[in-house]
């Protein structure tokens, strides 16, 4: 790995254990939906997520002292439609 994998942010491992409980405490109820609702649900996410997708990228270019507009990254951003 050419990058140094420690994050610049600090995070309360109870914290992630919380989130991760919280998922798991769901995953049942979500198994169960149907899937018209599945999609729904992801379809609400997918803003957030396009919206943070050229933030990861260049995060991640920065992380491997790369160039965030160099064709070898552009490539991996999200389309900005959904």
């Amino acid at each position: 790995m050419s990058a140094d994998p420690t994050s610049t942010v600090t995070t309360d491992p109870c914290a992630i254990d919380g989130a991760i409980a919280q998922v798991k405490d769901k995953a049942r109820e979500f198994a169960r939906l149907p899937p018209v609702t599945k999609a729904q649900l992801l379809r609400e996410c997918m803003a957030g997520l396009l919206s943070e997708a050229p933030a990861w990228v260049a995060a991640g270019a920065k992380a491997r002292g790369a160039d965030p507009t160099a064709v070898s990254y552009t490539h991996l951003t999200l389309p900005t439609k959904a």
